[in-house]
């Protein structure tokens, strides 16, 4: 909201004024095309996915000696979460993860350290 701090504006003037202001102001910069940042970035997803999967077939190795009373295995992958943004040094990244089920109500849960169902945030790692 601007303050009128002069008489000689009307009602419209300062419609036109608060929208120039705005539109000229607080406008994003727009954003430049980079071909090595969004090839960064597609590695970046390539290289988290890679981390998920692993992490999901360690999961899955651990409970596959566990067996339903008709010889099914009890944990599964059963699909995937709907695509969501982790946050990277390098921008947003879009990732999928895997979603397991549990035949036998032993309460597996696949949760991976990649992609944290509390933050948005990439694990990082520290030398």
């Amino acid at each position: 909201m601007l303050i009128n701090h002069s008489q000689d504006f009307n009602q419209h003037e300062w419609i036109r004024h608060d929208r120039f202001f705005a539109s000229n102001f607080f406008t994003p910069e727009p954003q430049i095309a980079d071909p090595l940042h969004e090839l960064l970035r597609q590695d970046a997803h390539d290289l988290i996915a890679k981390a998920v999967e692993a992490e999901l077939a360690t999961f899955l190795t651990q409970y596959a000696d566990q067996r339903l009373d008709d010889g099914r295995q009890a944990v599964v992958l059963n699909s995937y979460l709907p695509e969501r943004a982790i946050q990277t040094s390098i921008g947003d990244v879009n990732v999928q993860v895997p979603m397991v089920r549990d035949h036998s109500g032993s309460g597996a849960r696949f949760t991976s350290n990649q992609c944290r169902p509390t933050g948005s945030r990439a694990a990082t790692t520290s030398t």
